[in-house]
């Protein structure tokens, strides 16, 4: 940031020419360099349903797995699940995991029941710090209850790129 509060940002290779009070400054990003030991790579391998087609009032069991594939230790690992329904005065759930290691899996359960039948979108998140791609860090599944006379609204496909 310069002293005049600008702000500039570069990729590797590129250079700026910052002008002061005092002279001209030229910058020049070399490289990122990031240790492989911090990075983490959070992944949400599957959500599954106890039923897949519950009746309205019927507790299901809902199981999510994440992984870290990455090549360090997740840390502070916040995981949160929106269960659709929220407009129905019900919360969504969530967690705080305090760290999860290379290769390892975590599953989480939750148990929840719908009050009314319907097409429901399901969406678990999970973030962590150090995450070097969260383009895996969402998923979305839907799960229908009851036999709903409409043929459910936005699902899966209405998820904005990044949530």
């Amino acid at each position: 940031m310069t002293e005049k509060g600008e702000l500039f940002l570069l990729n590797p290779g590129e250079s700026e020419e910052i002008v002061t009070q005092h002279g001209k400054i030229n910058v020049e990003l070399i490289e990122i360099a990031h240790n492989p030991e911090e990075i983490s790579d959070l992944a949400i391998d599957y959500v599954e349903f106890s039923n897949d087609n519950p009746e309205p009032g019927e507790q299901i069991h809902i199981t999510v797995s994440i992984t870290n594939i990455g090549t360090g230790i997740a840390h502070a690992t916040e995981f949160k699940i929106i269960y659709g329904d929220e407009g129905q005065g019900n919360q969504g759930g969530s967690s705080i995991i305090v760290e999860i290691q290379p290769e390892e899996t975590v599953i989480l359960e939750f148990d929840h029941t719908y009050e009314e039948e319907g097409y429901y979108t399901v969406i678990p998140i999970v973030n962590a710090g150090n995450d070097i791609n969260t383009g895996n860090n969402v998923v979305c599944e839907q799960i229908k209850v009851g036999n709903p006379q409409n043929g459910g609204s936005g699902g899966c496909m209405a998820l904005p790129p990044q949530i």
